[in-house]
């Protein structure tokens, strides 16, 4: 509530409004007979919908829509506004928006629809947007518009999920991780069951061992991310990179009608000469397919994406709570089971050239011929750990890198102009660099304008709209002005600011210029500064659990966007006038289902 806020001060008045970041200013105007203390940490509520009069503040408690009884008050303070006709000072100071709680119910949290019969019902009274595989950045936006940028909603299988838009509050969670931070993987529960049934090594112990947040964690992630995750040693693989997306981009014509599976073949043989050595070719029409290589995508990209339904499918979620084993799990564990099959065969292969001395000198670089070597010389963890973590790594490495160049691509192709401007730059850098693609020629300062772009495809189509969710591992915790308790669960909205046209002029144009230095200088000191901020500009997360693999992902979809841009023009075959008439699904990520598309040779 207020009322350690709100003084009587006749000789201190103060007033009111909303700015555009969901924060609260105060400045020196009449407001009734109330004025807000500034040291007080005054928290008011963003919901727009909210008015307040000058003589008193209130709340009001919901009732339910099937009984018509009184339920709990849905808002965890008091919802308030000022009128429209209250005056603002310019030189306002603002203060933290108040927490919003979502209505919810017990078992189906904010998932009303779930609920055979009524639950159509409690979701269109309460007005709470409905979530299914097809509409999340619609979902995030209408929560943001109808709850503001600091939310609380009960989420079956996680509990009370605190969202946050503002990245300077999400940074104080980050700050108290402590040693042990929570990773998004912990929430992988039908993964975690399928591991432990099998007894692998990474899921042992009371906290789930790679997936929980104890010593084993720390350990597996520190042997996981050497050679995987520092500048240098992500450079190093971007010559076996360069040669897959060569070979790749050849064959973007013969799969322009099916360009989803093209672009998974495209992410496996870009991740096997990082992890392997090895040019598998699947991607390549005039090479014969090896269909064990084949048989792994498929099965990958297949067991991720039903991961991901069982743990957003709210009814999977409950019947997992309860034991009960679904069709959709046994899909899954089936998957995974060929997955890991294929992995061990591969390792198992490659540790016998290894252990032989037959490795090409590809191979010797590859990442796991170092893990093989730091292995047996610190012993860090086991073999089978080992063989583990390069199994994980192999079926995280498809689908997610493939869904990031995916709505590049959607993105390029709607915009011919766009895309020709990026040819150009990437042309000369091409002919400057004796025709060959290299880390040098891909960096930032060399190629701004391929930065640009896929900056403004994350802000118009992330591969998820929150991509980082942490709690507060070591302490309590004071965020907008409100104390939670340690081990709260908080998510980062890194999507609706965005797409806010308070914040964006003309929010849904696909426009790279407007992360020049130039337009990035101009921001600054304004509201729209906050894009800006680190915890906008990629998809990986932050912190000790950031993606171990975000570099390398980085430079797999900076070399093969920009190999197709100098192979190929390309455009969808049907008139699609913007990116949000792309239809879309939830995967592993948000993956568009690509149109098809004309491709005409530059050369």
């Amino acid at each position: 509530m207020l009322r350690n806020s709100i003084k009587a001060f006749p000789s201190s008045r103060r007033a009111l409004t909303l700015s555009n970041n969901g924060w609260i200013k105060t400045s020196a105007s009449r407001v009734g007979g109330f004025g807000i203390s500034t040291n007080d940490n005054t928290r008011i509520s963003n919901n727009k919908n909210s008015r307040v009069s000058s003589q008193s503040f209130s709340t009001k408690a919901s009732k339910c829509p099937i009984t018509g009884g009184l339920g709990r008050d849905l808002s965890s303070d008091a919802s308030v506004m000022l009128d429209s006709n209250e005056s603002v000072d310019d030189s306002a100071i603002e203060v933290p928006p108040t927490l919003q709680t979502v209505p919810s119910w017990p078992i189906v949290g904010i998932f009303f629809q779930i609920i055979p019969g009524i639950g159509k019902i409690a979701q269109d009274y309460y007005k709470v947007p409905e979530m299914n595989a097809n509409n999340a950045f619609e979902f995030y936006s209408s929560m943001y518009k109808k709850y503001g940028s600091f939310y609380c909603a009960e989420i079956p299988g996680l509990g009370k999920l605190h969202t946050l838009t503002d990245p300077n509050e999400m940074l104080k969670v980050l700050r108290q991780e402590g040693a042990y931070p929570r990773g998004g993987i912990s929430n992988l529960t039908p993964f975690i069951k399928w591991a432990q049934d099998r007894k692998l090594k990474l899921v042992r112990g009371d906290d789930n061992g790679f997936f929980g947040q104890g010593e084993t964690w720390r350990n597996v992630r520190t042997f996981m991310q050497t050679d995987l995750l520092s500048p240098q040693a992500a450079r190093g693989y971007v010559p076996g990179v360069v040669e897959a997306a060569q070979i790749a981009s050849k064959g973007a014509k013969h799969y322009s009608g099916d360009l989803n599976t093209y672009l998974n073949y495209c992410a496996f043989d870009m991740f096997q000469t990082i992890m392997f050595g090895e040019l598998t070719k699947v991607s390549d029409p005039n090479t014969p397919k090896d269909p064990v290589n084949v048989e792994f995508v498929e099965n990958s990209v297949l067991s991720l994406a039903l991961l991901i339904t069982q743990i957003f499918d709210k009814t999977e979620v409950i019947k997992g709570k309860m034991g009960i084993v679904t069709p959709k799990y046994k899909q899954f564990e089936a998957a995974m089971d060929v997955v890991n099959r294929i992995s061990n065969e591969k390792i198992l292969a490659f540790k016998e050239k290894w252990e032989s001395g037959e490795l090409t000198e590809a191979e010797k670089a590859s990442y796991v011929a170092h893990a093989f070597e730091r292995q047996k010389s610190d012993g860090a963890v086991s073999a089978e750990e080992m063989s583990e973590i390069v199994m994980f790594a192999l079926n995280a490495g498809v689908d997610t890198t493939s869904t990031f160049i995916s709505w590049a691509m959607v993105h390029l192709s709607l915009n011919p102009d766009i895309q020709q401007k990026a040819y150009e730059e990437l042309k000369h850098n091409f002919d400057e660099n004796g025709g060959q693609l290299s880390s040098e020629m891909l960096t930032k300062n060399k190629a701004p304008y391929l930065h640009a772009i896929l900056r403004e495809s994350h802000r118009c189509t992330p591969v998820h709209p929150t991509v980082m969710m942490k709690s507060n591992s070591s302490k309590d915790i004071e965020i907008n002005g409100t104390s939670f308790p340690q081990n709260t669960l908080f998510s980062f909205d890194s999507f609706s600011l965005g797409v806010d046209p308070h914040i964006v002029d003309n929010p849904d144009e696909f426009n790279p210029d407007r992360w020049t230095p130039e337009a990035t200088e101009k921001r600054k000191g304004t509201k729209a500064a906050v894009l800006d901020h680190q915890f906008y500009k990629d998809p990986f997360s932050q912190g000790a659990r950031r993606c171990p693999g975000s570099r390398v992902a980085v430079n797999e979809t900076l070399v093969l966007l920009s190999q197709l841009v100098l192979d190929w023009q390309f455009e969808p075959t049907t008139e699609i006038n913007s990116y949000k008439d792309v239809k879309y699904e939830q995967k592993t990520l948000i993956v568009p289902i690509m149109p098809k598309m004309n491709f005409v040779a530059r050369n």
